[in-house]
């Protein structure tokens, strides 16, 4: 049994059959052992997945070596890779609830292909992570359907398999990486709720600002100011195409000092105002 919890399907503006195309991102809750998948009957090739899971237990098997898969893990394969399997176990009876997207296009699935040679199936990342993050407010903004660009599309997917190549390459160092915008990053995302500045963050990490924002440079070639407004830029066009709450309202919810100043932010970002973004992408979520 297959409860689909919440998710959004999307629809990709001037697609370039070359990027990868992000088709749909679900949490789903599966309860028995009758949830069982294989490549077998699965022909479509382009079409690539990855599965995270959020509580409970599933398995994964490559065809030789079959992994749990505890919170906190998940994994990446092609649809037509003829060797893999994926399931609930039959001794489990805590449901397996998990977060899990779908994407498409040839390059995308030679990527894919080679992150399995080289590293596996199976990865872990941290709940906090950014992609993981990114991921669930999706999920969470009541939308069942959504519009994005080519670009946002390709840039989504390509931080999500960055994300799991990373944290193998971390593993294989035998250390963890401290960078100081790795850290920075994940307070923000663990405090996505409230509307820290960069003087809060540097505080919370017990280093000046001047050093937190020199480091953060160094490190992603951005200021911590860049990456906090690209964050909060997410989030509005998450509320505008999910609510209709004013421009105005929204701009005070998300810290900035005027609706002007929300404007004149979103439009540099995104190329349109969030009402003309609205306009958009709103009606989406009824088709």
């Amino acid at each position: 049994m297959l409860k689909h919890n919440s998710g959004t399907v999307f629809e990709i503006e001037n697609q370039l059959p070359e990027l990868p195309a992000l088709r749909l991102i679900y949490v789903s809750t599966i309860y028995d052992a009758t949830y069982y998948f294989t490549s077998n009957g699965r022909l479509e090739k382009g079409v690539c997945a990855f599965q995270y899971t959020l509580s409970g237990t599933g398995r994964f098997c490559d065809g030789q070596t079959t992994f749990d898969l505890p919170p906190g893990t998940g994994f990446l394969f092609n649809h037509n890779d003829p060797s893999y399997s994926y399931y609930y176990p039959e001794n489990t009876t805590e449901p397996w609830r998990v977060l899990w997207c779908s994407f498409a296009s040839a390059t995308g699935a030679d990527i894919v292909s080679a992150i399995n040679r080289q590293w596996g199936y199976v990865f872990a990342l941290k709940p906090s992570s950014g992609i993981i993050s990114r991921m669930q407010a999706y999920c969470k903004s009541g939308l069942l359907s959504g519009v994005m660009s080519s670009a946002e599309s390709c840039s989504l997917v390509m931080e999500l398999l960055s994300a799991l190549v990373w944290s193998k390459e971390k593993a294989a160092s035998g250390k963890e990486r401290n960078l100081i915008s790795d850290r920075a990053r994940a307070v923000i995302s663990e405090n996505s709720r409230r509307l820290l500045t960069v003087e809060q963050i540097a505080k919370m990490l017990d280093v000046s600002r001047e050093h937190l924002g020199r480091k953060f440079r160094q490190e992603t070639g951005g200021s911590p100011y860049q990456y906090i407004l690209g964050n909060r830029i997410e989030r509005a066009k998450l509320q505008l195409m999910s609510s209709a709450t004013p421009v105005k309202l929204l701009a005070d919810e998300l810290g900035f000092s005027s609706a002007a100043q929300f404007n004149n932010v979103f439009k540099r970002l995104t190329g349109v105002t969030p009402n003309a973004y609205r306009r958009m992408h709103f009606r989406k979520k009824y088709n």
